[in-house]
Formats: C-alpha cells, sequence, structure tokens
C-alpha cells in the first residue's frame, strides 16, 4: 500500500474480511500496528457499537445498494475513546470484480 495521510485498511473481499494491509496513519490513528491486525477479521479492531455480524450486514448493504458504506466508529488510544468515520468502498480487480475492500478513517473533532 503506497504511503498516504489518510488513515486506510484494506481488507479480502470474502468473509471473514481478512486484513490484508493498513498504511501508518492507521496505525497512528487506531494505535495498533499492522503486526496485529493482519489476518484477522477486518473492521474489528473498531468499535462500532454494533455487533460484528450487524457491521458487516450493514458494510455489505452499504456497498451493495450506494457503493460505499459509512459507519461511525469509536477505537481506545491512549486511555481514552477516539470517534471516527469509517468509509469502506469496494476496490475492483482487472475483470472489474470485487478482489478488496478499502475502509478509510477520519477523525471526528469538534
Amino acid at each position: 500500500m503506497r504511503p498516504r495521510n489518510d488513515a486506510r485498511e484494506i481488507t479480502h473481499c470474502a468473509a471473514p474480511f481478512r486484513v490484508h494491509s493498513v498504511n501508518v496513519a492507521w496505525e497512528q490513528l487506531t494505535g495498533r500496528k499492522l503486526s496485529d491486525v493482519i489476518g484477522r477479521p477486518g473492521f474489528t479492531s473498531i468499535d462500532t457499537g454494533l455487533a460484528q455480524s450487524m457491521k458487516l450486514q450493514h458494510i455489505r448493504s452499504g456497498i451493495a445498494t450506494r457503493g460505499v458504506a459509512m459507519l461511525n466508529v469509536a477505537c481506545v488510544r491512549d486511555g481514552g475513546f477516539v470517534e471516527l468515520r469509517l468509509c469502506v468502498s469496494p476496490l475492483l480487480g482487472p475483470n472489474g470484480s470485487v478482489t478488496h475492500l478499502l475502509g478509510v478513517l477520519t477523525e471526528m473533532k469538534g
């Protein structure tokens, strides 16, 4: 994954959506390292207040109907909660089929 300023998580497109990669901005924002989350189910290192199955259903539904899913989430960082916005969209392979999902986290300030 190329370095970016926004916090990015790429997961495989098939359940359980295992983490393929995250960037340094994601590690800094969430306080977690790639080595802690790689291969684990994606989008689980942050809390949406929804059960995991409901969260994944919301993501699938949003992508299917609008091409994107958005959730308000939180993570624990430096002993406190940080409010974040998660935007998940599909990544397409050369043949046009979905190969991965891209999650972009933005800190909600103010």
